[in-house]
């Protein structure tokens, strides 16, 4: 019984992790190709080093609406804040 419920966890913690880097991955891809040009050096380290899911899902989803990379940019640190 303890030995399922513990499994049954460690399961959900390895989905909730896979997810995260998931999101992370496709963020850093999108915002890479969409603002080439204009992404900062910090912008890639702190999408790497985030581990909360509901940020970096903020951040995608940003990414997608911001036309400018100001734009995605005042959004990534508005969160940061």
């Amino acid at each position: 019984m303890v030995e399922s419920f513990l499994s049954r966890q460690a399961i959900q913690r390895g989905r909730e992790i896979e997810r995260v880097e998931s999101k992370r991955e496709d963020l850093l891809l999108l915002v890479r190709v969409k603002f080439r040009e204009a992404i900062s050096e910090e912008c890639p380290g702190l999408i790497e080093h985030e581990t909360g899911f509901e940020l970096l899902d903020t951040w995608f989803r940003a990414a997608v609406t911001s036309d400018k990379f100001d734009d995605f940019l005042a959004v990534f640190r508005r969160q940061l804040s």
